[in-house]
């Protein structure tokens, strides 16, 4: 198998120095104590976790892509090697989960010892239903790598903890680095037009760009007639574009700290006024609420789009999908994200970002041994489990020399046709800790090269979260929020779109805010405002 030699960062090094001191604290030093569970079992925080293989069951999905058989994915299978955990599992395609595991949660019997929660069970309805164990003393004294993650992310515990300040359930993450919604810029386009990356400093200057974009051919540049200025994959994407004009497609925390929906405010309007005007000038997709994911790689392919939104961590795919020999070590990027991201109306530059709890957990009432299911939950989040997750199987997708740099496997340094994705790397059937960015750059380098890496990076300092809507809440509170929420989403994204390809005239713009209002926007907001830490 080819391999290139790619030089490790000294945080890898580190890792593989502190999973070689097995036995040892879980930095490196020997004052920390394990952990007992029962009889002469001891939790250190090492693998493998049990002397005899231990079997543990599960309910879950995987939520990220659409493949199954989590277990028996070679990345996932060495994790479980590693731990000495056999594992009998159920995984339900994530198309249909909750309608599988809901019935199953309402009957309450013959739970696996690890379920994966279709929801996050913000109305408290399977705590109060007795279905879960308290994990509350395990994250005391067995959570010995989730208090990272803690330390790390303080609001995930504060997310997790119930009002009466008890854990139930053990948290998923999501990847906050890869996971910010960002812009990207064809660079062949703007070389076509004579422009530079740092010509693009606001969203009047991306107007400009992609008005000669769409005017280029007919000007004589080297930009196809049928190519599409700005490409939206869906009406969901187009709205998370609203924060750059100070609104948000729902709750948010306005500058005097009170909870606002984002769409009832002048703000919102001016936002909608100029998506209108981008539609109608042709700069805008109009397909954009019919788009899909293959159907931008699809165009990317034909090199037919100028500027796009996505997740920051989908940039090299696209590249590679304008060129399929793009290399991302040696190439200049293709498609590069715009970065410092562009500056909103209100003289801000951020990427919209997302909290980091991800999935919960829960551990049966009927785990025979939960303190032992809690420990290997806890370890999916050591050193030993993730730098399996980020960078494949020692021997097989990567290499350890003995100078400490590393080299990897060409099938996966260059992850084409999902390479990475068929081994497990991108598999949340386990709670396994995705935030590569802040913890493992040097995954962003093989993926990205290193002018992506270091922006997707960096970038994380510019993510805005407008409201964080997760919340443990009263049967009153939850109450308000199930009766009126659905009926406000709804309204919002048929009208907004209306509004936008002119199917509604911005005229009767205060009859929409008026009609919002009505649907008791106020009283939804008050329960998020309580909410607030």
């Amino acid at each position: 198998m080819k391999c290139r030699k790619l030089v490790a960062c000294l945080l890898l090094l580190a890792l593989f120095i502190t999973i070689a001191a097995c036995g040892r604290g879980t930095n490196g030093t020997d004052d920390t104590p394990g952990r007992t569970g029962t009889g002469d079992w001891v939790y250190t925080g090492y693998g493998p976790l049990f002397d005899e293989p231990f079997t543990i069951s599960i309910l879950s999905s995987n939520q990220t892509t659409p493949d199954l058989g989590g277990p028996e994915l070679p990345i996932i299978a060495e994790i479980l090697r590693k731990a000495n955990v056999v594992m009998e599992y159920e995984e339900v395609d994530r198309a249909v989960f909750n309608e599988v595991v809901m019935p199953r949660l309402a009957a309450g019997t013959d739970l696996p010892d690890i379920v994966k929660l279709p929801i996050r069970d913000g109305e408290m309805r399977f705590i109060n239903a007795g279905l879960f164990t308290e994990l509350t003393d395990f994250f005391d004294d067995l959570a010995i790598h989730t208090n990272r993650i803690f330390d790390h992310y303080p609001s995930i515990r504060e997310a997790i903890t119930t009002p009466d300040d008890r854990i139930w359930y053990f948290p998923g993450t999501q990847d906050i680095t890869g996971g910010s919604i960002g812009m990207f810029i064809n660079t062949d386009h703007l070389a076509a037009l004579g422009m530079q990356m740092s010509d693009i400093n606001d969203y009047t200057d991306l107007y400009h760009f992609m008005v000669a974009v769409r005017d280029g051919h007919a000007n004589g540049h080297d930009i196809p007639d049928d190519v599409i200025p700005l490409y939206l994959d869906s009406g969901w994407m187009l709205l998370n574009m609203a924060p750059f004009w100070g609104a948000f497609n729902g709750f948010m925390v306005n500058d005097d700290g009170v909870v606002v929906h984002g769409m009832s405010t002048p703000e919102a309007y001016q936002f909608v006024s100029d998506m209108h005007l981008w539609f109608t000038e042709g700069l805008l997709f109009n397909e954009y609420l019919n788009g899909g994911w293959e159907e931008l790689l699809s165009m990317a392919t034909q090199n037919r789009i100028s500027v796009t939104m996505r997740w920051v961590a989908n940039v090299t795919q696209l590249a590679r999908n304008s060129n399929p020999y793009h290399d991302p070590q040696e190439d200049d990027p293709i498609i590069q994200i715009i970065y410092p991201p562009l500056m909103g109306t209100h003289g801000n530059r951020y990427v919209l970002g997302r909290t980091a709890l991800g999935p919960f957990y829960g551990i049966s009432r009927d785990a025979e041994h939960p303190e032992k299911v809690f420990a290997f939950l806890d370890w999916l989040y050591s050193d030993e489990a993730m730098t399996t997750r980020a960078f494949g199987i020692e021997g097989e997708d990567h290499f350890v020399l003995a100078d400490g740099t590393i080299e990897f496997s060409e099938d996966f340094r260059l992850n084409q046709d999902g390479f990475r994705r068929g081994r497990g790397a991108s598999n949340d059937f386990l709670p396994l800790w995705t935030d590569f960015g802040s913890l493992f750059g040097g995954l962003l380098q093989i993926t990205h090269g290193p002018v992506q890496e270091q922006i997707i990076i960096d970038i994380e300092s510019y993510m805005y979260m407008p409201f964080e809507e997760f919340a443990f809440r009263s049967d009153e509170d939850a109450a308000v929020i199930q009766r009126y929420s659905g009926d406000i989403w709804t309204f919002v994204e048929e009208n907004i779109h209306s509004f936008i390809i002119g199917s509604r005239s911005l005229s009767e713009w205060d009859n929409f805010v008026e009609s919002l209002h009505r649907l008791n926007i106020e009283a939804v907001a008050a329960v998020h405002q309580q909410s607030l830490r």
